[in-house]
């Protein structure tokens, strides 16, 4: 009996098991096979594309880097800064090479000055823009200020200003001004505020001051390694969409 039982009952269960299967997977066959056309998908990954944040990964070099090879450095970076002046008269020893190269490799590329709290700072701003002029770099220039040689605040800002303002009249083109959390903090602050800032900080997470939240670029190594640098150098990135990506180019 219960044998007979048995076999009158499995076949009705698997048939209606089947069944029941059937009917549940079939929606969700349907829906699957229509979800998101291709030209959809298309269209989701160019707007992202065109408006995500860009991680460009950067190096600045100075004569301390020896020779550079730029064919190399071409396909590892997206932006280079050479060192062009120090002071009110001297020039990168290599600054005229780097920058010849970077202009054949048609690398985007800026200059930057070193700040001296002892000399003039129209007389530094003279020597920058003698020695880059005859270069055509679209990164904004650069004033590197992180040294005071015991002047005080109020003499270190006022000085600085001048010097961004004169580049920003002959130029035609607001610089970036790079320093580290704490020298930004002393000396510089909120009077700078409307200056791109370029940041130099190694630690693992970006540490900027109180009142930059707002950095374009970020020097996260002195010891950073790429093919085409015998030696170690200072590695940057900006992180931006891209068109903040894009102001940082002179119009």
């Amino acid at each position: 009996m219960v044998k007979k039982l048995f076999f009158w009952i499995d076949p009705t269960l698997v048939f209606i098991g089947i069944f029941s299967v059937f009917a549940l997977l079939r929606p969700t066959f349907h829906v699957a096979n229509t979800h998101k056309p291709e030209s959809s998908l298309e269209k989701n990954t160019l707007a992202v594309s065109s408006d995500a944040i860009q991680k460009k990964q950067g190096i600045d070099v100075s004569h301390f880097q020896g020779v550079v090879d730029w064919k190399a450095i071409k396909n590892n970076v997206d932006y280079v800064y050479v060192k062009a002046t120090d002071g009110i008269t001297y020039v990168d020893p290599r600054y005229y090479e780097n920058s010849q190269a970077l202009t054949q490799e048609k690398i985007h590329s800026g200059a930057y000055h070193f700040y001296e709290p002892d000399d003039d700072p129209i007389k530094q701003a003279d020597n920058f823009l003698s020695t880059t002029g005859s270069f055509s770099h679209r990164l904004r220039p650069v004033l590197d200020v992180e040294i005071s040689r015991g002047k005080s605040a109020n003499e270190i800002s006022a000085a600085v200003l001048k010097w961004l303002e004169y580049v920003t009249q002959k130029t035609g083109c607001k610089p970036i001004v790079y320093s580290y959390a704490s020298f930004w903090d002393e000396y510089l602050g909120k009077s700078f505020s409307n200056y791109p800032f370029w940041l130099a900080d190694y630690t693992a997470i970006v540490q900027p001051p109180a009142d930059r939240a707002d950095w374009q670029l970020w020097q996260y190594s002195q010891t950073g390694r790429i093919d085409g640098i015998a030696i170690a150098v200072d590695r940057d990135i900006f992180q931006g969409d891209v068109k903040q990506f894009n102001d940082l180019f002179c119009p």
